[in-house]
């Protein structure tokens, strides 16, 4: 290309870059660059850090910005997904039809995600909220996970009230073939003092297999293997054995006292009309008529 003569002062830059018109050139003639290597243009543009402590690429809002920060558009120029002018995180409002965010690990031992809060965090660490903006679950600021409706108070790590009668607070249900207990209570040793195994059967205490609905093995030769306490003026019985039916067969009243509408059978002995028999060996004692 000729070299070209204008009337007025021209930088030598340009003039370089019009003889011989490359890239590096351009870059040269540009005064207000910022940064080093490539122009980019509209397709495909590539940003490379000049090092490993360099930032690669930093988008800076103007004073009172209230337009996004940065942009994801679809092919007719349609919003996909964005940074807010305040830098508020990436949203996407509709890019997939099953997910709006889908977050893969790079490997077995790297962390997904990970929520960070502030020195004195006090707001939410995480919600999920209903399309009203309502807060259905959520990462309190300790840490402490609570799902359904609000409960004043501190002290729970996890917090489950159901949105309705009809709502079941907590489901587990085992797998096929289920063998480890459904549920345990553990102190901060890991060893377990109470749960329900794999039948559904409570235990307390002991193995996981009490021998019947509930088990219940003190786990010290001091240690009462259940105290049931009334209120004051209790009315009501303390404890009822019942048939299938709810009829009542036997209980203990409100002031403790042992009643029956069938033999009792104490020690072995085997009362004939009586309704408590009481065995002591050698000598039996008894019966002990009603």
């Amino acid at each position: 290309m000729a070299r070209l003569n204008p009337l007025f002062s021209v930088d030598p830059n340009i003039n370089t870059f019009l003889n011989s018109p490359t890239s590096l050139n351009l870059a040269t003639a540009v005064t207000d660059e910022t940064g080093t290597g490539n122009l980019l243009f509209s397709y495909s543009p590539l940003i490379t850090a000049a090092n490993a402590s360099s930032v690669g690429a930093i988008i800076r809002g103007a004073s009172g910005q209230s337009a996004d920060l940065t942009q994801w558009q679809d092919s007719s120029g349609t919003r996909q997904g964005y940074v807010s002018s305040g830098g508020n995180g990436i949203i996407f409002p509709g890019v997939y039809a099953n997910y709006e965010l889908y977050v893969q690990s790079g490997g077995a031992s790297v962390l997904p995600l990970r929520v960070r809060g502030a020195a004195s965090q006090s707001a939410n660490l995480q919600e999920w909220q209903n399309s009203a903006g309502t807060t259905l679950i959520f990462m309190g600021s300790g840490g402490q996970l609570r799902a359904g409706t609000s409960i004043a108070g501190t002290g729970w790590a996890i917090n489950n009230q159901v949105y309705g009668a009809s709502v079941i607070p907590l489901v587990v249900r085992g797998a096929t073939s289920q063998t480890a207990n459904l549920q345990e209570w553990q102190d901060s040793a890991g060893t377990v003092h109470s749960g329900i195994n794999a039948s559904g059967f409570f235990f307390v205490g002991g193995a996981s297999s009490p021998g019947g609905q509930i088990g219940i093995q003190t786990e010290a030769a001091t240690n009462r293997g259940m105290v049931i306490k009334g209120s004051a003026s209790q009315s009501a019985n303390l404890q009822e054995w019942q048939n299938s039916a709810g009829t009542v067969l036997t209980h203990i009243d409100s002031v403790g006292r042992l009643n029956s509408t069938t033999a009792i059978n104490v020690g072995g002995f085997t009362p004939g009309t009586a309704f408590v028999g009481i065995q002591t060996a050698p000598t039996v004692v008894g019966p002990i008529l009603s």
